[in-house]
């Protein structure tokens, strides 16, 4: 009786080893297994979104660089957002002040700029949208580049051009 509790023991101490080092393996393999697949996701997401991009603009945008030359005008400031929302390219806070920009964006302002056909009325309506977001949050206005100073940068480079 005593052999087969001393057996008994030592099986259980080498299976529970066993299972702790199985354990901790899959504990540090884990994450980086589930770092690549939302690596791939992400990757995915952007892909989907570049493409909606491409449908957007007339002509094919590549890489997130292209995106963010062409989203960047503001003509297009509202469907780039709705895009990056609807592909999850935004954390949560990101998202929080775009839909802040976007409630600005919505309505009058986003119709003259889509209906802008000259630089100086885009610029116009930039101007009053970044009037619009500035006195409601600067700091906001300034991460999205749409403070009065920037839109008069532009104003006075498109002049130059």
């Amino acid at each position: 009786m005593a052999y087969n509790l001393k057996f008994n023991l030592k099986s259980l101490t080498v299976v529970s080893i066993l299972l702790f080092t199985i354990l901790l393996f899959g504990l540090a393999f884990v994450p980086s297994v589930l770092a690549q697949e939302t690596d791939l996701s992400v990757q995915e997401n952007v892909d989907e979104a570049l493409l909606e991009l491409s449908e957007l603009a007339g002509q094919e945008i590549k890489t997130k660089e292209d995106g963010r030359v062409f989203c960047n005008q503001e003509r297009f400031l509202a469907d780039c957002a709705d895009i990056g929302k609807k592909h999850k390219l935004y954390n949560k806070e990101r998202e929080k002040e775009v839909d802040e920009v976007l409630g600005e964006l919505r309505g009058d302002v986003v119709s003259r700029l889509q209906s802008c056909t000259t630089e100086e009325c885009l610029l116009e309506a930039a101007s009053e949208l970044s009037q619009k977001i500035t006195s409601k949050n600067s700091a906001l206005a300034e991460k999205f580049d749409l403070t009065t100073q920037k839109i008069e940068q532009k104003r006075e480079i498109g002049n130059v051009a």
